[in-house]
């Protein structure tokens, strides 16, 4: 379970990190994030899909004013960590 973890926590610091060190570059959006956790966790296809149907919720998802929308990245990797751990089929 720590090796689940650590690669979940490795998979939020490339995806956020690496979108304010290289500038926006849109990793942050979930269907890269899907697919970045898909290939770490080893079912790609599992991430993409993932990242596809939180990408429709999060795509109206916008800073207006001083409010601040949800994080997508954090989002995204907890909802694929999780189905691809535990092996949640569904309709993949």
């Amino acid at each position: 379970m720590y090796k689940e973890a650590f690669l979940a926590a490795l998979t939020v610091f490339v995806c956020y990190g690496g979108n304010w060190l290289f500038g926006q570059t849109m990793i942050e959006r979930p269907l890269v994030v899907g697919c970045i956790a898909g290939i770490i966790f080893g079912d790609m296809r599992a991430g993409i899909i993932m990242g596809a149907s939180l990408e429709a919720i999060f795509m109206g998802a916008v800073d207006i004013g001083g409010a601040l929308s949800a994080e997508p990245v954090t989002a995204t990797v907890l909802a694929t960590t999780f189905s691809i751990v535990l092996n949640v089929n569904g309709r993949l």
